[in-house]
């Protein structure tokens, strides 16, 4: 079992930065923006021999209004503290015991959880010194003193001796990305496949604000999903690079686009990214509900007319909002992830390039000599030849990869054809 850590306080004690230092990562974004933080972030802290899961949580306040992103908040706060083993409540030491932090600390003791009192800010001065009494009158028997100044590894050690020191073992995920435009239904999709309400779904614009990991266990695989911030030309760079390095890093992706609207000059230019890398693409067209039957078939047909490149690709009609689509995806990302890792038989290649050089657009242009795989994850195929006509060759690869990819049946999966002239 994975040792689980969660981050729990209110608004600007200095959470994501926690997160930041224990995950040794820039994956929570620090602002000043109140509920900026509206998920609950997982990332992994790597410590000599140890490793242990982190969750950094929405700021915890007693005092919430009662409106619907509120509601969710909490409800988001709750399942993290259900899920983990050791809670680390934080505290400002430069405001002082507040209110809330009282109400919260006689809330979390209700948890029966280990807790470690982290009193962050901290300055070793009269003023500050003071103010700590308040703070260890709460009763804590683990407290932390800690500050910019200070290092990670004092609270990490603090973390371990209550851990027992349980050894966790490394497990290998199958990485599936989700993206899509802002307000798609990328957080609902992702609920609606792991049977879960574990994101904030709120019907405004760029509620994701980081993109979130998900592990999730079925048919004893372990799937991470990563649902991502909305593409969107006037987002901040930061989470459209964020969103590049992680396609980067995925087995597959799901691609949602919506049903009412064209396909944008934007999303194509990632479709095209996204086949440039050669990864395995599913895309999903969500919200069908409110389309009929001929607008599905019109649709279905300009959008393979304007994404031809995508000759691999599957295009599936889902409502995620309805539970219309969804029950099999699961065993579909499955079956692409076991196409991304097929391993080509190098006899069986070889007979095929003779059946190839017999085509006439690659008698006239290529001659094909040896082939072998060069890789999986993203599938490669090295062909060594001799080119015989240079202009035409885009095309004669791009035949080959067909020829392979309907050869082989594979789902969803491309090849790289290299030509070793």
């Amino acid at each position: 079992m994975c040792f689980i850590i969660c981050l729990i306080g209110n608004h600007k004690v200095g959470k994501s930065t926690i997160f930041n230092k224990l995950t040794n990562t820039k994956n929570a974004i620090i602002s000043n923006k109140k509920y900026f933080t509206t998920d609950r972030k997982y990332g992994i802290c790597n410590f000599k021999k140890f490793k242990f899961k982190i969750i950094d949580t929405p700021p915890f306040n007693f005092f919430y209004n009662n409106s619907i992103l509120s509601k969710k908040l909490k409800f988001q706060i709750k399942i993290a503290i259900s899920e983990s083993n050791i809670i680390l409540f934080i505290v400002d030491n430069k405001k002082g015991l507040t209110y809330n932090d009282i109400f919260l600390s006689d809330y979390l003791k209700k948890k029966n959880k280990k807790i470690i009192l982290i009193i962050n800010k901290f300055e070793n001065n009269l003023i500050n010194n003071l103010k700590l009494i308040d703070f260890y009158n709460l009763n804590y028997k683990n407290i932390i003193k800690f500050s910019n100044n200070i290092s990670i590894n004092n609270l990490i050690n603090k973390i371990i001796k209550n851990k027992n020191k349980n050894k966790i073992k490394n497990k290998k995920f199958i990485k599936v990305i989700i993206l899509g435009k802002t307000n798609v239904g990328k957080s609902t999709l992702l609920n609606k496949i792991i049977n879960k309400n574990r994101l904030l779904i709120y019907d405004l614009n760029n509620t994701t604000k980081n993109y979130i990991e998900i592990e999730y266990i079925y048919n004893k695989n372990n799937y991470l999903f990563l649902d991502t911030i909305g593409f969107n030309k006037k987002i901040n760079n930061i989470y459209f690079k964020k969103n590049i390095k992680i396609i980067k890093k995925s087995n597959l992706i799901l691609f949602l686009i919506d049903s009412k609207n064209k396909i944008t000059n934007f999303e194509f230019k990632i479709l095209k990214y996204i086949y440039k890398l050669r990864k395995s693409l599913l895309i999903l067209i969500n919200k069908c509900d409110l389309i009929n039957k001929n607008e599905k078939k019109n649709y279905k047909r300009n959008i393979k007319k304007k994404l031809k490149f995508l000759y691999y690709t599957k295009f599936k009609f889902i409502s995620a909002k309805n539970n219309l689509g969804i029950n099999n995806i699961i065993k579909k990302i499955y079956n692409i992830y076991i196409s991304s890792i097929f391993k080509f038989n190098t006899y069986n290649l070889n007979k095929n390039l003779i059946k190839l050089n017999k085509i006439s657009l690659l008698k006239k242009n290529i001659k094909l000599k040896f082939a072998h795989q060069g890789s999986i994850k993203p599938l490669k195929i090295i062909i060594h030849s001799k080119i015989l006509n240079k202009n035409n060759k885009k095309k004669c690869i791009l035949y080959i990869e067909k020829y392979f990819y309907k050869i082989y049946s594979l789902f969803c999966t491309p090849i790289n054809i290299i030509i070793n002239n």
